[in-house]
């Protein structure tokens, strides 16, 4: 234990000075410690003015987290616990996000806040979240208070706040819950500066790192309102808008998705435009029967094309059977040019799998899409996706890839094997087709990893969930919502549409004031009318409400601190662009961009960027060459083949030391490089001049 506590304080860049000794059922050590801190290091915490924004680096719960372990062993408690809606699962996440928390030092907040010139700043621990912005707000030289109106959670922190246990209320989001090494609260200039400090936190770790998505915006510094004291504030739950994701610069993609029926593509076009007034955005339909062209009342097609009215927004309808059709059209070629009956019953059986391979459209479909992204064309793009049940396809389809073609990769080894061995095929023609085969399986997969790394890329892809609260669309949403859980995908909001709002909707249906047609009361027949639709109205309202409550309770919504926009069923048809204009400025607080249109990016210039230029794909049997080790330098530079390609992403390869002298080794994937890469690269670049854009 003590060297795992010098270890903790070798990477803070101190020693442990001291400690203290605390009997409990289970090994505990707490240690002191302390470091010597040029001047010029120390950051002021009193230079804050109202204007200014707080950033928390770290989730909140690590008290109910701790606890949790323990309840999980107790059984009495533990059903208080699956009673709220908690599986075994989520609760050993929340475990393991809890001990990530702990874990993680606050290192990398402190250089950054030093970088962009925070004006104070506290850590998060025994006093809570209140607590210490209480604090923070009493030493301000500019008399300003802290108001709160985010407090962001462990997943599975907020049912557990409410179930209790241990019957005990931890206050958490009264911001009363201690924290064990908890984060910053750190006060900075505005929120650009925000932003940039939150983009670089998250930087600091991989994209699987659940630490990618930790960093928020989650109050501001106010005016002390007079007759008030000094000091923090959290405001009461307010209304949900998209205005996060709107603003948000590191997005690239938002998946709109949820049930048929329930206003998806009107939201998707509303968010595109919303997008539209700083960005190039392209707007997708990956829905077979496309409806974007009802929408704007315009007709779209193939390839991206301007929407009338709005600057800087296309649209894009594509056919996903169109895309799966030129990728086997591209295998049939193959298998004309191998020239031998074997070597095309093999290359047409590839094709069928390919073809047979559920959702496989989608996926051919969107790996082009990122290249879009990726050429420069545009900032962001906005999927209206199909209903459900395809959604969840296109989810698991990068895994179930992943399985086949590796398959596959073994399977075409083995064919060239046979082919020059038994069959005693022409060298020279059996190697060119070999190649072709082998590159065109390569860029396949390649496109496919491109797609799974988007779909679970945390800082670059959300989802938008949109239903109405009606019972079918309520469990198809929160099925939806468990599986992005499970896989990993990051959901920001979920948009209900078509809710029966008003003061009428409460008001006592004999009201005589209801009854009124200016001074003239109204008579019988029309009174009836009036009560019949007040009645209507009243009911649908009052099942709406159940389902809506159901809704915002699902762990799925609740512990995910998930925003809910509630927008009401509208007395027009939201199609055209003046009626999908309105309908945005409903997802956005009032006065926000309200009477203004999208206006063209003159100044805009197109970059092209490598997103997930990084990914590499190996397969069984590649020629590669070893690189970049630093412990054993003496294998760069040496040639090998690789053996397997494990699970973990690491690269099994027999590497030739001496002539006819092998050794096995375990690499990184960074560690190697296709031995013929040039040769690789110079036939893509002529196949490429070969072969006019699909896109312009």
């Amino acid at each position: 234990m003590i060297e795992g506590f010098n270890a903790c304080c070798e990477e803070a860049g101190t020693k442990v000075t001291g400690g203290q000794t605390v009997f409990n059922p289970w090994p505990l050590l707490g240690g002191c410690a302390m470091a010597t801190v040029p001047q010029s290091q120390l950051v002021r915490t009193d230079l804050a003015v109202p204007g200014n924004v707080i950033v928390l680096t770290k989730p909140l719960g690590t008290q109910i987290t701790g606890n949790l372990a323990l309840w999980m062993m107790n059984q009495g408690q533990w059903a208080k616990v699956v009673d709220a809606g908690l599986d075994t699962e989520t609760c050993t996440r929340a475990v393991k996000t809890g001990d990530l928390s702990m874990m993680t030092l606050n290192k990398n907040g402190c250089k950054y806040m030093r970088e962009f010139g925070a004006l104070g700043a506290t850590d998060v621990t025994g006093f809570g979240l209140l607590g210490h912005a209480d604090n923070l707000a009493r030493v301000q030289k500019s008399g300003a208070s802290i108001e709160i109106d985010t407090i962001p959670v462990i997943r599975g922190c907020k049912t557990l706040s409410t179930a209790r246990p241990n019957g005990r209320d931890y206050g958490l989001f009264e911001g009363r819950a201690s924290e064990t090494s908890g984060g910053l609260l750190v006060m900075l200039k505005d929120e650009e500066t925000a932003a940039k400090f939150v983009k670089a936190l998250r930087s600091c770790y991989g994209d699987d790192d659940p630490r990618r998505e930790w960093g928020w915006i989650v109050g501001r510094v106010v005016e002390t309102k007079n007759g008030d004291k000094q000091g923090a504030s959290i405001l009461p739950d307010h209304k949900a808008y998209i205005d996060k994701i709107v603003e948000d610069p590191n997005l690239k993609f938002i998946f709109v998705g949820g049930k048929g029926g329930v206003g998806k593509t009107t939201t998707s076009s509303a968010i595109a435009m919303q997008l539209a007034y700083t960005r190039k955005v392209l707007l997708l339909s990956t829905d077979p029967a496309h409806s974007l062209g009802d929408a704007f009342r315009t007709r779209f097609g193939g390839e991206p094309t301007p929407v009338p009215g709005v600057p800087n927004l296309d649209v894009l309808e594509i056919n996903p059977h169109t895309y799966l059709a030129e990728e086997l059209y591209q295998w049939g070629q193959l298998a004309n040019q191998a020239g031998y009956n074997d070597l095309i019953d093999n290359v047409e059986k590839l094709q069928d799998w390919i073809s047979g391979i559920p959702g496989i459209d989608e996926a051919t479909a969107l790996s082009s899409v990122v290249d879009l992204l990726e050429g420069g064309h545009y900032d962001i793009i906005v999927f209206d996706t199909a209903p459900t049940g395809h959604t969840l396809k296109l989810l698991q389809l990068p895994d179930i890839l992943q399985v086949g073609l590796t398959k596959l990769e073994s399977w075409q080894t083995s064919l060239w094997q046979y082919w020059q061995m038994v069959k005693g095929g022409n060298y020279s023609q059996t190697e060119a087709l070999r190649k072709k085969v082998t590159s065109r399986i390569r860029d396949y997969k390649k496109g496919i990893e491109k797609v799974g790394r988007m779909l679970k890329d945390r800082m670059r892809t959300t989802f938008v969930v949109v239903c109405i609260a009606e019972y079918l669309s309520i469990k198809e949403s929160q099925r939806l919502l468990r599986e992005l859980h499970k896989d990993q995908v990051a959901v920001s909001h979920v948009v209900v549409n078509q809710l029966v709002l008003g003061d009428f909707t409460t008001l006592p249906i004999d009201d005589a004031t209801i009854a009124r047609k200016g001074e003239e009361a109204l008579g019988q027949a029309q009174w009836s009318i009036v009560a019949d639709a007040l009645q209507f109205c009243r009911a649908r309202n009052s099942i709406q409400q159940k389902y809506l409550s159901e809704l915002c309770n699902f762990p799925e919504v609740a512990d995910a601190n998930l925003s809910v926009i509630q927008l009401p069923l509208l007395p027009y048809e939201v199609t055209g662009v003046p009626n999908l204009l309105n309908f945005s400025q409903m997802l956005l607080p009032d006065g926000y961009r309200k009477g203004s249109n999208p206006k063209p990016l003159v100044d805009r210039v197109s970059v092209p960027q490598e997103l997930y230029g990084d990914s590499r794909s190996f397969m069984d049997g590649d020629r590669v060459v070893v690189t970049g080790l630093v412990k054993a330098q003496h294998y760069n530079g040496k040639p090998a083949e690789v053996i397997k390609v494990t699970d973990d992403g690491r690269v099994a390869v027999r590497v030739e030391v001496e002539p006819n002298k092998f050794k096995m080794l375990s690499l990184k994937q960074d560690n190697l490089k296709l031995a013929d890469d040039d040769e690789q690269q110079q036939e893509d670049e002529e196949e490429l001049q070969s072969k006019s854009p699909r896109f312009i």
